[in-house]
């Protein structure tokens, strides 16, 4: 690297962070990690090192077409999507060659665009230069490029994971001026770092609101410097905190700490979850006044809200189960809690939540998916209500093979929830239907256990919540919490349990969807 940096005729002066702090000293790195930003920012010159070259990178052509897609569009007046797409192919093609998108791959590949701490360096300087080998281009070329290439790609299969989190990367650079450490943790969730403090600690000097945190220090174990972090937004009634802890998961999942820790802390150590939840719960809670308070010498928070139940039953529906039909259909016999679980999941499709309804729409638009949701549907109603289970999948209708797609997706992240047992048909005293809609609840996290409690935090609007993922007339989103008395739990009976008006401290396992049918407890719960 520095041979490829030094100038031929005189002194250059170069400051290298990973050489010029000593990063066995501890306190030596937490007084220079508060002075990263400005170092960036007062810097005249910032070189960015990707590595050497070898012939097959192919990457002076890559270079020359990230200047060309920038100067393209920078200075011609190619309008609408579609124009610019097809103009940007082309440009590709003409100087990489046929093989373009492999040549992209391996640029983008390079490990500089995945790690956490070249983020500040990249975004706060100046005057910025990228060095590949012998070759060199100014970074504004590589960001600009990187906004087209990162739309027209998106949708491309012949580009890999690493490629469109690399664009991603380099495309979040370009717009975080100024934001919350909260918004950067979110935006640059992918990049690496080697300690995990240093999720925290790369994203300081970019930070709008990094004087918060009064903690910079290196001795400071890592958990509690995210406990500090979250705390510190939970006191300014920030509950885009919420969002982190639904879509990073808890750490107190982390597989080295367990209970120790708070259930509410997000997992920050690696990128978020894959997950179906919605993305704006914050901005939800913040409309609909949540309330909850924060105290944090005992590092929990009081949240008001309804007590919707106790999980008695939970049904571990796979797809295998309910996919063993050969191509010309066939029937498929399901337990009634099976049949059961899987009208309910049909029921949250078709009540309107988005990420689930966008998979059942086709070039035909949404009704033709609901279209195949509400045949299922009906079909359940009739199995339960004759006392059979014997129920057939129609492959040859693709509307309803495209809900079965779906119905595969929601299965691999959620089991069916149940705080009734469902009762056979035939059973004395009972409604199969009746009996059988008032004990499924709904879906949520798989690491959910028989006496865990059902939640509904409190707002403005508590029956009936309004939002892009409360468009139903019954389905709520809430959360799965774990009572910590396991003297209650043993003692209890699922059916008539009820919290009572005194706060109940619980851990968070996860969210959930679910239906009332019923009424809701208002009570506390305190998270730990």
């Amino acid at each position: 690297m520095l041979r490829h940096l030094r100038a031929p005729n005189k002194i250059r002066y170069l400051w290298v962070d990973a050489i010029c702090i000593n990063q066995d000293d501890a306190k030596e790195k937490s007084a220079q990690v508060k002075e990263m930003g400005a170092i960036y920012r007062q810097a005249k010159k910032v070189r960015i090192w990707l590595g050497d070259v070898v012939n097959e990178d192919h990457v002076f052509e890559v270079l020359i077409a990230l200047k060309a897609v920038a100067s393209l569009f920078w200075n011609s007046g190619i309008n609408g999507p579609e124009g610019r797409e097809s103009t940007l192919h082309r440009t590709l093609q003409r100087i990489c060659g046929e093989a373009y998108r492999a040549h992209l791959n391996r640029f983008f590949s390079r490990p500089w665009f995945g790690r956490r701490w070249v983020i500040q360096e990249a975004i706060l300087s100046v005057d910025t230069t990228i060095h590949c080998g012998n070759f060199q281009l100014p970074w504004k070329c590589i960001v600009e490029a990187a906004k087209y290439l990162h739309v027209a790609f998106s949708q491309d299969n012949g580009f890999d994971v690493d490629l469109f989190a690399a664009l991603q990367t380099v495309h979040s650079m370009s717009t975080c001026t100024d934001s919350t450490l909260l918004t950067l943790l979110w935006d640059f969730h992918t990049s690496l770092c080697s300690m995990p403090e240093d999720r925290i600690f790369a994203l300081f000097g970019l930070a709008g609101d990094s004087t918060m945190v009064s903690h910079w220090d290196y001795t400071l174990f890592w958990v509690d410097l995210f406990t500090e972090v979250a705390g510190t937004y939970l006191l300014r009634d920030d509950t885009h905190i919420w969002d982190h802890l639904i879509h990073f998961g808890s750490l107190s999942d982390h597989e080295t700490l367990g209970c120790e820790y708070p259930s509410w802390l997000p997992n920050w150590t690696g990128p978020r979850q894959t997950t179906h939840a919605p993305r704006n719960v914050g901005d939800w809670l913040v409309s609909n006044q949540l309330r909850h308070s924060f105290d944090p010498k005992d590092r929990s928070i009081t949240v008001r809200g309804f007590y919707a139940g106790m999980i008695q039953y939970i049904t571990d529906l796979t797809p295998s189960s309910l996919l063993k039909a050969d191509n010309a259909g066939s029937s498929n016999s399901l337990t009634i809690d099976e049949l059961t679980a899987l009208g309910r999941i049909i029921d949250i499709i078709i009540d309107g939540y988005p990420p689930f309804q966008e998979q059942i729409t086709n070039s035909e638009g949404l009704e033709y998916g609901k279209q195949g949701s509400e045949q299922i549907r009906n079909q359940i109603n009739h199995l339960l209500g004759i006392g059979q289970r014997d129920f057939r999948i129609s492959v040859e209708h693709p509307f309803q093979r495209r809900v079965f797609d779906c119905v595969e997706l929601i299965l691999s992240e959620y089991v069916v929830l149940n705080t009734w047992r469902a009762v056979p048909a035939g059973t004395s005293g009972s409604n199969p239907i009746a009996q059988s809609l008032s004990s499924v609840v709904g879906i949520g996290p798989r690491s959910t256990r028989v006496g865990d409690i059902l939640f509904f935090p409190q707002h403005k609007n508590a029956y009936e919540p309004r939002g892009r993922f409360n468009r139903g007339d019954h389905i709520k989103f809430g959360l799965v919490l774990r009572l910590t008395d396991s003297d209650l739990l043993a003692s209890c009976d699922f059916r008539f349990l009820k919290i009572d008006a005194l706060a109940r401290r619980c851990r968070y396992v996860g969210h959930c969807f679910f239906f009332t049918g019923g009424l809701l407890t208002e009570t506390d719960v305190i998270l730990v």
